[in-house]
């Protein structure tokens, strides 16, 4: 990445993460009604991507360049938040945790054979050190059996499905175009946080 594409990169309306001088911060994130988590979390990986190649892997950015990367992140952390205000951490219930969800799936029939294919994990690795030429097929031969098995419970079936789901809603998510509303100051502490580092940038614009 160069400095000619960076800077072109900046200079796209369309694109850029940087504001002009004296734009008020709600004038800015109106700018990305529209477009999705993604996109934002894609340009800010690209100034953190270029900020990276410019102070070298572990060196720190300072002035402009890092109130800059920090605005990015921060616009990430407002951006990046369910309808409740939650963050990534919480975009998932993991509901395949929990008790309830372990005893209507028969989790216990699950743990027994996980922990068989553990014991048959170590019982592969120990045969290769035999002498016996069957030792390590007949021991391989365990794994997988013990491991279709496991693979076919019922626990794993509603534990892949449930995943799947996670998986599905987070990318919708991140694909669904941010409105107005999702574009404003809604009193939360990511948006004071974003306000703040939002004025840090102009002091260089």
């Amino acid at each position: 990445m160069d400095m000619q594409s960076f800077k072109k990169f900046f200079e796209d309306q369309e694109t850029a993460l940087v504001p002009s001088a004296g734009e008020p911060l709600s004038t800015f994130l109106q700018k990305f009604e529209g477009s999705t988590i993604k996109q934002i979390l894609d340009k800010s990986s690209f100034i953190n991507l270029y900020f990276m190649n410019k102070h070298g892997i572990g060196g720190s950015s300072e002035g402009a360049d890092k109130a800059i990367q920090d605005f990015s992140n921060a616009l990430v952390t407002f951006v990046n938040r369910d309808e409740k205000g939650n963050g990534p951490r919480n975009f998932r219930p993991r509901i395949y945790d929990s008790e309830e969800f372990k005893a209507k799936h028969n989790y216990e029939e699950y743990q027994k054979l996980e922990k068989e294919r553990r014991l048959a994990i170590l019982a592969t690795m120990k045969s290769r050190k035999s002498d016996d030429p069957d030792a390590l097929p007949n021991a391989q031969k365990r794994k997988d059996e013990i491991e279709d098995k496991l693979y076919s419970t019922e626990y794993w079936s509603a534990y892949k499905q449930a995943r799947d789901d996670e998986d599905e809603y987070v990318e919708t998510l991140h694909n669904t175009p941010l409105s107005s509303d999702q574009l404003s100051d809604d009193g939360s502490e990511e948006y004071k946080d974003l306000e703040q580092s939002y004025n840090r940038v102009m002091d260089f614009v």
